[in-house]
């Protein structure tokens, strides 16, 4: 039972591969048991350890510099041949036919035809590969019958023109489908703007309900600064709130423009946020000086 035509990797070193001895590259310590039984043209079945052994060891002397920490499997074979020489050279024990006794070999024979069948399947397939690759269908593309040849001259550069750029990216822009684009403009409103509007609106109507300072038509911006300015105004001491009952429409009414001393009863939840009224225990007006002084 000889090895089959295999033949290991020769050249450089490849990704994968274990060692490299005298520029052949060894997968593991089984690919060059391997090598060295089809080299030697050895039985198998019946492995010489001794000069097995022997050559193992001299071609691990010879393993390159760069290969040392990926050798340790190596070594670790070569002590198990040596160990299986050993064995091979201690006495029989008597009594013992030749039959009875176990071959120290065998363990190590059961390896190497595992991975020869490996190797071999691995063979066969890398020629299907290589043949596939001869392989095309008639009519189509042909990576060797397509390709130019190597010794081609490389075709010379053409300038690309502005035109050209805004040909190929406008092909670009016709690949994408058109999204629905919303724009959305950014609304600036000022403290300071809501506070002249409210003045203006003081100085020509002097009171107004407080609802009518809020048009239908403003932003839930513009009414949130509007209420911040009419707040302001009010810390200020430029405007006055009124409500004649509890829970009734509040009036918003200028100084300047209201009777001195005019009064009038303050919104009942306005009035308990500032002054701790509580309206659950009842309505009790305040002084208007005590919430609107800052």
């Amino acid at each position: 039972m000889t090895a089959g035509s295999w033949h290991p990797r020769e050249g450089a070193a490849a990704e994968g591969y274990g060692v490299r001895i005298d520029d052949v590259n060894f997968e593991g310590p089984l690919d060059l048991l391997l090598y060295l039984i089809r080299k030697n043209e050895i039985d198998i079945g019946d492995i010489p350890i001794a000069r097995i052994t022997e050559q193992f060891l001299a071609c691990l002397d010879r393993i390159s510099a760069a290969d040392l920490e990926a050798a340790g499997d190596f070594l670790l074979m070569a002590a198990t041949l040596m160990r299986i020489k050993a064995q091979m050279l201690l006495p029989r024990p008597d009594g013992l036919d030749e039959g009875d006794l176990e071959d120290p070999r065998r363990e190590l024979v059961a390896r190497i035809l595992e991975y020869q069948q490996f190797k071999e399947i691995a063979e066969r397939l890398r020629d299907c590969e290589r043949d596939a690759r001869r392989l095309h269908p008639r009519g189509g593309p042909s990576p060797l019958r397509d390709a130019p040849p190597e010794s081609a001259e490389p075709l010379p550069e053409r300038r690309v023109s502005l035109k050209d750029l805004l040909r190929a990216f406008a092909a670009v822009l016709a690949a994408r489908p058109e999204r629905a684009v919303h724009h959305v403009e950014a609304v600036r409103i000022t403290l300071e703007e809501r506070l002249q509007h409210v003045r203006r609106v003081l100085a020509v109507r002097g009171s107004l309900p407080f609802g009518e300072l809020f048009p239908p038509q403003a932003s839930r911006l513009e009414l949130v600064v509007t209420l911040i300015a009419l707040l302001e105004m009010v810390r200020a001491r430029e405007v006055r709130l009124r409500q004649e009952e509890a829970f009734g429409e509040i009036m918003v009414s200028s100084r300047e423009r209201a009777a001195g001393g005019e009064g009038g009863q303050e919104a009942a939840d306005v009035a308990g946020h500032f002054i701790g009224n509580n309206p659950a225990d009842g309505w009790a007006p305040a002084e208007e000086d005590e919430w609107l002084s800052p």
